[in-house]
């Protein structure tokens, strides 16, 4: 895996230093030490961005509340950086994504069947809403599905790759 400096080094060869440091709001000097391996006593690098979001994810790992608000934060990324890229990127979505997603579509459409009573009852607006709510299930559950057989291919590569190691 990547190390956290690195990662730090990258986006201030991407933007340059000067734009890194506009863009957090730090100054030069902090930017080159954030790209500097801070294991490595000659070098002089410190905690960076990076290492603070790992520490907040590592600390949500630690308690079962937490773990919900790490999918939380997990899906807000993709959603940034399918933004910066300029499309949705689509990829095959995970259980806990499926239930987030699809929690979060039968609580919006009940809170429009809450919203009808009987004087302003809108069956058109219902069947719409209703209608998108039952196709963004659909997706959900495609995508999950499209996950799925991408980890049992996954498992079946692994599988295959270990028994040819004990074959040998």
């Amino acid at each position: 895996m990547i190390e956290s400096w690195q990662l730090a080094a990258a986006v201030k060869d991407a933007l340059s230093a000067k734009r890194f440091a506009a863009a957090v709001g730090r100054t030069l000097q902090t930017i080159y030490s954030w790209t500097r391996d801070p294991h490595d006593p000659e070098q002089d690098g410190s905690t960076n961005l990076f290492d603070w979001m790992e520490a907040v994810i590592d600390a949500l790992a630690a308690r079962p509340e937490g773990r919900p608000v790490i999918t939380r934060i997990r899906l807000w990324f993709l959603a940034v950086t399918d933004r910066a890229l300029g499309a949705f990127q689509p990829r095959p979505a995970t259980r806990d994504e499926l239930a987030m997603h699809t929690s979060e579509t039968v609580r919006e459409f009940s809170e429009l069947l809450a919203q009808c009573c009987p004087d302003g009852f809108d069956a058109d607006r219902i069947m719409k809403e209703g209608t998108e709510a039952i196709d963004a299930i659909k997706r959900l559950l495609s995508a999950v599905q499209e996950g799925v057989q991408e980890e049992e291919l996954e498992h079946q590569v692994a599988v295959r790759a270990m028994a040819g190691r004990k074959a040998s």
